[in-house]
């Protein structure tokens, strides 16, 4: 099933302290929900607070990891009184929000966001710990008396079906089980070559303290996993190091509901890249997990996947969820929740130093374009421009874990950096990029490179006039680039 539209609506002006605005009708049982949300002209500062059934109890936990200037920070709140978001109302430049609510009733409910607040870059998981209600309405409230523009867009996907990019292979159903990775894995059958791209869903609770939660490919039990993390244990940090499996999640301490998501490029022939977001509900331990995983077989076509705890002693704790297996239905197109329509697929093969210009685009037409760039070799950076823009109009705020070292920066350039140089080693990265003028273009970007580096950027555009009409993407040298870039429309 498509992801249906439900709600679209701009607004000027507007006061959402004094006007909060509430959506209703929602079925929070049946449906997953997105949310796109623009904003702009603000006059102040102010956090967004968003409510769910018009609860404002302390009932809402908050992790966050935010690149702000040259901080890099993490914060946690674990009776808040809504999904806070910092400065979503800001004066520095225009904010960008993309947020997915999932769960149903009988677990706390899972908000995952990243967003672009007042020229920072944030990674937020909230929780919402009513179990027992089903979300039927959301509300937006600015914690001050500001006013400004904005654009919102909500979507719906039922949560038990394939979507318009996905096909649902296989849902397993875990109870109070053991789910030891050594013994009694849950598996899943692929056939990675045909399929090329794979999503697996994780949701659910450990009966106490656990150990991590982790993945491994064609049973591999060898070290040849090389993960770098950008994670919230309360304080911000990163950390990188080559492991028997790859990572789910890391480990909660007390409380222990947990989400994530993976992204699995399958191809044989190259090292496979494996990008995951996930999150703990934990009063201390990990809250938070942005990762990416390099599996070293090249030769192997992947034909299955465990998921299970792999640690030493081979024990494992009781477990209670799901998780669900989703295949590409087209593997030339974009694996999307929401419905992106393919643009143009590129081959990048040698010099991409004169690099590829999508061109022809629908400007103020189309809400939000998406490049997907998935390389096997990157010989120096990548980088993209706007219009044949040039000059030094295009503004940067990175969060960044490199290594064991967690950091943030802002910089101004003549283009936006898409991926350093990451010395001929495999490249992933997503670019969202909200596309109506008027204001100071932003996109969105995650970044996985060189088996060392994860990255979340926010850029902006200083040119308010000019429609879009075309994105160049290039190399910063003549040194080969091997990979493919796919633009993707939301229509």
């Amino acid at each position: 099933m498509k992801a249906e539209k439900i709600f679209d609506q701009t607004f000027t002006a507007r006061n959402f302290n004094t006007s909060p605005l509430t959506i209703s009708g929602l079925e929070g049982d049946l449906y997953d929900y997105k949310i796109l949300f623009w904003c702009d002209a603000a006059s102040g500062d102010s956090i967004m607070e968003i409510t769910l059934n018009s609860d404002t109890g302390s009932n809402y936990r908050n992790y966050e990891m935010k690149g702000l200037s040259t901080t890099a920070s993490a914060a946690v709140g674990d009776s808040d009184t809504a999904i806070e978001l910092q400065n979503l109302l800001g004066t520095a430049n225009p904010n960008l929000l993309m947020m997915a609510i999932t769960g149903s009733s009988g677990d706390e409910r899972y908000i995952d966001s990243m967003y672009a607040a007042d020229g920072a870059i944030l990674k937020q998981s909230s929780y919402w710990t009513n179990t027992a209600d089903a979300i039927d309405e959301i509300t937006f409230t600015a914690a001050s008396s500001v006013t400004a523009d904005a654009h919102i867009i909500v979507y719906r996907t039922l949560k038990e079906a394939s979507q318009e990019k996905w096909e649902l292979m296989e849902k397993q159903i875990v109870s109070s089980q053991n789910i030891n990775g050594n013994a009694t894995p849950v598996n899943f059958t692929l056939d990675g070559d045909s399929d090329i791209t794979y999503k697996i869903d994780v949701e659910g609770s450990y009966d106490s303290t656990a150990l991590d939660l982790g993945f491994q490919l064609n049973s591999d039990t060898s070290s040849n996993y090389k993960k770098q993390s950008l994670r919230n244990n309360g304080t911000i940090g990163a950390q990188n190091f080559n492991d028997s499996y790859g990572e789910v999640q890391r480990s909660p301490v007390t409380t222990n509901l947990i989400a994530s998501s993976l992204i699995i490029n399958a191809e044989s022939g190259v090292k496979r890249l494996i990008t995951s977001t996930s999150s703990a509900a934990a009063s201390t331990g990990n809250r938070q997990l942005s990762a990416a995983t390099w599996w070293d077989n090249t030769g192997s076509n992947l034909i299955s996947i465990d998921i299970g705890q792999f640690q030493v002693p081979a024990t494992s704790t009781p477990w209670t969820g799901s998780i669900k297996l989703y295949r590409s239905r087209n593997p030339k197109t974009i694996g999307e929740t929401l419905p992106f329509e393919m643009v143009e697929e590129v081959a990048v093969s040698g010099d991409f130093s004169a690099g590829h210009t999508f061109s022809g685009l629908s400007g103020d037409d189309v809400t939000l374009y998406k490049i997907e760039g998935l390389f096997s070799t990157v010989g120096n950076d990548l980088r993209l421009q706007l219009d044949g823009d040039t000059g030094s109009n295009y503004e940067e705020q990175y969060l960044k874990g490199v290594s064991s070292t967690a950091s943030a920066a802002t910089t101004t350039t003549t283009f936006e950096l898409l991926c350093d140089a990451s010395a001929s080693k495999v490249a992933y990265f997503e670019y969202y990029l909200y596309t109506i003028s008027g204001e100071n273009r932003p996109s969105l970007l995650r970044v996985g490179h060189g088996e060392d580096s994860v990255e979340l950027k926010a850029h902006w555009w200083n040119n308010t006039a000019d429609e879009i009409n075309s994105i160049k993407v290039y190399a910063s040298s003549t040194t080969t680039c091997t990979g493919t870039l796919k633009l993707s429309r939301l229509i």
